[in-house]
């Protein structure tokens, strides 16, 4: 009889063979028949798939000579037959169907058979998928099967003539693990069920009324030496994942115990090597010694069997249902027991018998969970082999819990405030202090902590600071450090890297299938860690936002994703390796190298100063070799050149760093943040290493390579693949020096014109061995060598650029260039002169000045050749005064640079070189073009000019300088020259200088000059001034008040839209003060609008400067446009009044004060005085909205503009006596 899973059907099976489907108002739903012969003579077996669409039957009955059993599919709905199965010579005694649908298991035994049972699954179709035999007694019987809710557990319950039990079974890469077997008398008849929500749940119980619940869970059982065992069974599998990556059922070598080993405990001691405690199912405890791995190469393959320890009936009942059992020391164990509640006998069940003695035995009402720690005497020291006895139990120490244990670790590293042996974990997530041998009433005084929620996974790591952190994992996944935070929220395992330097790293995996790699090293995650603050180290929590730039660089290489769905960590080998071990879902083990670990690595053998394992790192695991430079500073690595290339050795490794050397410092970029800091140690202060770093050069890729080459030479024995590593050195220079290359291919062909062994590359080393004398690389590979690493065409440059006209043949020949192109070249540059071969050469390829040198060299007969190669390249013409510097060609050069610098509008250098040559009438000519009137009058005198040509020249250059816009110079010439007077001051007066007007007539007694021209202009100027500071006012306030319309629409539209996307719709209050959080979605902060200026000055100035205004302005500001607001801005802020224009205004307000009008001082004075107050507020307001609002307003003016070309509160324009309510003011 079965029921369906969703309680609806009932099958029943008959007698007469018949299977009845009925439903829950038992209505027969239908009837089919089977087997008849068989299912009267045998027995038959129901099991429903777990989604209730499929059923199968199991027949078995009596054959002619043995028995039989048929495997039939069924149809839920209609009955029908689905699949059969072939019949099977086994009598099959039970069978269950797991809920995922993809295994059937039977139980089937042959008749007559002295073996034990067999497990063998079918697949839906009825055809046999694996099986395996059970382990145990052979009288053993399988009465019932059951799977667990996700398939992964099969629970079956067996029984022999000594006892009955349940052994739980487990599947990975494609062998079946016998995980668990517990026992109970014989006498007793017991029943197992699967919780069917929790899959790791199983419920116990005996018709004696014992019910005991078992909470499985995983462990990974891997020693601090990378050691993994696993439990088969009656067998420990054993392998050594340093040496051997051996994935199970495999094993390095295996140890078979005497009964299913249900608990292992493991520890790695110093003196007696890895000691193995293990708690078998028959209530039996065996300790094993290994070996050191050094001495485990002979064990290879072995299969050791151990022994139990001898123990009394007394203290067989402590020891016989220890959970947690953990190593303290090497001579003590810990373990947790569950006892009955006032019962004085210990074991869940409480139907054993035993006495009860004082000396491992005590009675403890009320208790529900005892810690009892066994001590022992290990005998043997620093085995050689594998062994098993020599073990003794010298007593029991019981102490009492209120509460549940759910786990025990060691405490590796005991502290002054946690000196204890061990860390307990009660059932209330608090942990708890035990230190071996202390007295019961002791316990539970020294609380350390207390998890969220109860950690069966728990571990602890010592950071580098020596704070000790305790890592829980809880059953939903959060990942939680006691006392601190949750690290993560969805993790699946966790192990802890330990590197050779004491540095921590966290590696964990997430439901995302993804690894993560944390340095509990770094200061800033280490306190956050210690902040009891969430540390929000996945790439999720940052709200499904990729980080960009060197953040994400950083992010990829602190997460990695695993390429398998469900796989766990298993292992992270500690020391220099930084291997992590992680099993699949399907059992296979992988070995991944974390960038984080690998790059912990290099940095330890870095500071060690071990550049070999530092490179060999790199290479193997593709890290940038530009970290081995760049970590600890490149400067500080070309000291150690030498020493990096003594240890690397091979020239082909060193060859890579040069390949892939660059300017990019990748510890600040991409591996920032992952390295630990380099320790600042004392530089050795010899004179060597002093004279080397002060020859070191801000060019890191040169002086790096010129620090491997000097190293390559002093390190590595001559030979072709040095001069090959040389000439990498070289060309990958920066910039390439490929003239010293060419150089050395140079010698190379001399050493073989004189006789020397030269070979290819590829027979250089043989050539080495089968040689005597000494042999070299041909110039020829050299050359293609250097061909390969640079451009062919720079080559061949630079080649010409040596003068060596077979080189340059052999280089263009080589490159697969076209000889109909170089060798006509070649050719006509053998047939000429030295001196103009190289003269053609340097022409060729741009070098003039070696150029003009060469050609110097035939004499003055090639002089105006030179000349013409200096008026084409003007930079030569110092070289070429110092050529000639002894010949009178010198004033020919001389005169010839000063055209060109005519040429260039340089007027006053022109003029120096005429005047250095005695060409003054250039030289005036040349003053007189750069508008340099003091120049001109002085080369004027000099040629002794008559005096009416002197003031013809000066009416002219007065009349030029006014035309300039400089009409202030043009007066002085008027009156120093020509003594104009009239004309002086009206261009004085043009020129906006007022004191200086009247002055001058004072000086020459016409004050009728200041009645007639200075008195009437100065009027006139302030009357402008002031309509148009009174202009000017009116324009700040009017937009002012358009620029706060602007503004307010557009926060009141930004709320709007922001409402509308959160669903909301705000009030006008809630609009108006929205500004400063919405400024980034306003089209007016990306304006392009210049500044612009509106009082530079008056008069002629004042136009060109409104021209240049409306010209940078781009025009009117269009209403209602998208650049609006930020025009406004712009234009608020470019209405400031010019340093120029207020120290104009003071000169202005000097004169009328002297001519007596001091009510047009005041109101020129007070309109400036109140426009540019009204200015300076309407800016502050501005920029203060901007400011809130992150616009950038400081927007400086173009080059040409006047406004604001220097601060106008720095210059003191206001006179005190115009304002005397003030006092002195500015």
């Amino acid at each position: 009889m079965a029921a369906s899973p969703d309680g609806e059907l009932l099958l029943l099976a008959t007698g007469l063979g018949q299977l009845l489907v009925m439903t829950q108002d038992w209505d027969l739903l239908y009837e089919v028949s089977l087997d008849k012969d068989l299912a009267a003579a045998g027995s038959v077996q129901l099991s429903w798939r777990g989604d209730g669409k499929y059923f199968a039957t199991l027949v078995t009955g009596s054959g002619v000579s043995t028995d039989v059993s048929q495997l039939k599919i069924w149809e839920r709905d209609t009955g029908t037959l689905h699949a059969s199965g072939e019949n099977v010579p086994y009598s099959q005694t039970a069978m269950a169907w797991c809920p995922s649908g993809a295994r059937i298991a039977t139980s089937c035994m042959q008749p007559h058979s002295t073996s034990q049972p067999l497990i063998m699954s079918f697949e839906k179709n009825g055809l046999k998928r694996d099986k395996f035999q059970l382990e145990g007694p052979l009288d053993m019987h399988v009465g019932y099967l059951k799977w667990n809710s996700n398939s992964e557990l099969l629970a079956m319950v067996v029984t022999t003539k000594d006892w009955i039990g349940v052994q739980i079974w487990s599947c990975s890469n494609f062998h079946w693990y016998l995980k668990q077997e517990l026992r109970f008398p014989s006498t007793d008849e017991l029943n197992v069920l699967w919780d069917p929500e929790d899959a790791m749940k199983l419920v116990c119980w005996t018709a004696s009324g014992t019910i005991r619940t078992l909470r499985l869970g995983w462990k990974s059982a891997v020693l601090d030496s990378s050691i993994a065992l696993v439990i088969n069974g009656y067998s420990l599998l054993v392998s050594p994942l340093s040496l051997a990556m051996v994935p199970p059922p495999m094993s390095f070598f295996s140890i078979t115990f005497q009964a299913p080993v249900q608990v292992v405990a493991f520890l790695q001691d110093i003196d007696r090597g890895c000691l193995i405690a293990a708690r078998l199912s028959d209530s039996t405890l065996s300790v094993v010694t290994l070996p050191k791995l050094s001495d485990w190469l002979d064990l290879e393959g072995e299969n050791h069997t151990a022994r139990s320890i001898s123990v009394l009936s007394d203290l067989k009942q402590s020891i016989s249902e220890l959970r947690h059992l953990t190593w303290l020391s090497s001579g003590a164990l810990l373990g947790a027991l569950s006892v009955q509640p006032g019962s004085d006998k210990v074991g869940i069940s409480g139907n054993f018998s035993g006495t009860q003695n004082g000396v491992f035995w005590q009675t403890y009402p009320g208790s529900r969970e005892i810690l009892v720690e066994v001590d022992l005497d290990i005998v043997a020291d620093k085995p050689s082999g594998i062994i098993s006895d020599g073990c003794q139990i010298q007593g029991v120490q019981e102490t009492p819990v209120k509460q549940a244990v759910i786990s025990i670790i060691k405490n590796h590293a005991p502290t002054s405030e946690q000196n204890a042996d061990a860390f307990v974990q009660l059932d209330d997530g608090s942990v708890v202090l035990y230190t071996e041998s202390q007295a019961a009433s002791q316990f539970g005084r020294t609380v350390i902590g207390k998890f969220a929620r109860p950690c069966p996974w728990m571990s602890m790591l010592q950071s580098g600071t020596g704070n000790v952190i305790i890592l829980g994992l809880d059953e939903k996944g959060g990942l939680e450090a006691l006392n601190h935070c949750v690290l993560c929220r969805d993790c699946t395992s966790f192990v802890i890297h330990t590197a050779a330097d004491s540095r921590s790293h966290l590696l964990y995996t997430t439901q995302r299938d993804s690894m993560h790699v944390v340095s509990l090293s770094d200061p800033s995650t280490l306190s956050d860690l210690l902040s009891k603050q969430e540390v929000n180290m996945r790439p999720e929590s940052m709200g499904g936002r990729k980080p960009k730039g060197v953040a994400a660089q950083e992010e990829n290489l602190k997460v990695r994703p695993l390429w398998e769905r469900g796989a766990r960590l298993v292992t992270a080998l500690g020391g220099h390796d930084v291997a992590v071990i992680v099993q699949t879902i399907r059992g296979n083990l992988e070995t991944v190298y974390p960038r984080g670990l690998v790059l912990g690595a290099i940095a330890e053998a870095l500071k060690q100063g071990q550049f070999r394992e530092a490179m060999g790192l790199t290479r193997r695991h593709h890290i940038n070799l530009n970290v081995i430079v760049d970590y600890g500073g490149w400067r500080s690595f070309c000291v150690k050149a030498s020493e990096f290339v003594k240890q690397v050795g091979r020239l082909n490794h060193i060859t890579e760093l040069v390949y892939a050397l660059n300017e990019e410092n990748i510890v600040d970029t991409t591996y920032k943040n992952l390295l630990p800091p380099f320790p600042e140690s004392p530089s050795p202060g010899d004179a060597a290493t002093e004279l080397l770093k002060s020859q070191l050069t801000a060019n890191k890729v040169q002086t790096v390579l010129k620090a491997l080459r000097l190293g390559v030479e002093k390190e590595i024995p001559d030979g072709p693949a040095k001069e090959l590593c040389i000439l990498a050195t070289l060309a990958k220079s920066r910039p390439p020096e490929l003239k010293e290359a060419l150089q050395r291919i140079k010698s190379l062909r001399e050493a073989e014109l004189q006789g020397e062994v030269a070979v290819e590359l590829e027979a250089a080393e043989q050539a080495a061995e089968g040689a005597k004398q000494k042999v070299i690389l041909s110039a020829e590979a050299a050359l293609k060598h250097l061909l390969w690493l640079s451009d062919a065409e720079i080559v061949f440059k630079e080649a010409l650029g040596l003068y060596d006209l077979h080189l340059a043949a052999m280089v263009a020949s080589h490159a697969q260039r076209d000889p109909k192109e170089f060798l006509p070249l070649l050719k006509e540059l053998e047939e000429m002169p030295s001196h103009l071969m190289q003269y053609k050469i340097d022409v060729r390829l741009g070098h003039y000045e070696s150029a003009l040198q060469n050609l110097a060299q035939g004499g003055e007969t090639n002089f105006n050749e030179c000349l013409q190669l200096m008026m084409d390249h003007a930079e030569l013409f110092p070289l070429g005064l110092h050529i000639f510097r002894e010949s009178n060609k010198r004033v020919d050069i001389l005169e010839a640079w000063g055209d060109h610098l005519v040429q260039q509008e340089k007027f006053e250098d022109a003029a120096a070189a005429y005047c250095s040559c005695n060409k003054l009438q250039k030289a005036l000519n040349s003053y007189r073009s750069g508008g340099l009137w003091r120049g001109v009058m002085t080369i004027a005198g000099q040629l002794n000019l008559p005096r009416s040509e002197l003031v013809s020249l000066a009416s002219e250059l007065g009349e030029e300088l006014q035309a300039m816009g400089r009409p202030a110079e043009a007066a002085c010439v008027a009156l120093e020259y020509t003594h104009d007077i009239d004309s002086g001051v009206r261009l004085l007066l043009e020129a906006r200088e007022w004191m200086e007007a009247v002055r001058v007539a004072s000086l020459y007694s016409r004050e009728d000059l200041t009645t007639s021209l200075i008195e009437p202009a100065a009027l006139e100027c302030a009357s402008a001034l002031i309509e148009e500071f009174t202009e000017g006012l009116e324009k700040v306030r009017k937009y002012l008040v358009r620029y706060q319309t602007v503004r307010q629409r557009r926060v009141s539209l930004a709320a709007k839209l922001k409402a509308e996307e959160d669903g909301e719709w705000p009030d006008d209050d809630t609009v108006s003060e929205a500004s400063s959080h919405l400024s980034s979605m306003s089209a007016y902060t990306h304006g392009t609008a210049a500044p612009s200026s509106v009082t530079t000055g008056s008069g002629r100035g004042r136009k060109n400067s409104a021209r240049s205004q409306k010209k940078a302005k781009g025009g009117r500001i269009r209403a209602g446009s998208a650049g609006e607001e930020w025009g406004l801005v712009e234009y608020i802020r470019g209405m400031a009044v010019s340093s120029r224009m207020l120290e104009e205004v003071r000169r202005l307000l000097s004169v009328l004060l002297l001519q007596g009008h001091y009510p047009v001082a005041h109101r020129v004075q007070s309109s400036l005085a109140a426009y540019q107050n009204d200015q300076k507020v309407a800016l502050e307001s501005v920029e203060k909205d901007a400011e809130a609002d992150n616009m950038q307003v400081v927007n400086p003016p173009p080059a040409n503009s006047t406004a604001m070309s220097t601060p106008s509160s720095s210059v003191a324009w206001r006179l005190a006596v115009l304002d005397p309510t003030e006092g002195d003011c500015k």
